[in-house]
């Protein structure tokens, strides 16, 4: 069996962050934007890059959300991956959103 190319996940702003990352998805998550087809519960690698970072991080992750194609109020379609490892990623994350208010800036989930 082939392993799936993992999902290649660019985050080049803190707003780009701000509007990818799921605070609400226990051990911390991300919306990854795709249009390939994925089930909840699918595992998944992640190559993903920070603005702040100099090159890709390899992140596995399962299925948690799925915005299909064509979906209503056209948002984008795309996954949301739950980190597997608690590796401290969610907790770098949250740094580099501190002090951002997300207020009334939409996101890619809810």
């Amino acid at each position: 069996m082939n392993t799936p190319e993992p999902l290649e996940v660019t985050i080049e702003s803190r707003s780009d962050l701000c509007r990818a990352y799921m605070p609400f998805v226990r051990g911390g998550g991300v919306f990854v934007p795709t249009n390939r087809h994925y089930e909840l519960g699918d595992d998944v690698n992640l190559a993903f890059t920070l603005f702040e970072s100099g090159g890709p991080v390899a992140v596995s992750g399962t299925v948690v959300w799925v915005t299909p194609n064509r979906a209503q109020g056209k948002r984008m379609a795309g996954v949301g991956v739950r980190f597997n490892a608690d590796d401290g990623l969610r907790a770098h994350l949250e740094g580099l959103l501190a002090g951002i208010s997300g207020g009334d800036e939409p996101t890619h989930t809810l």
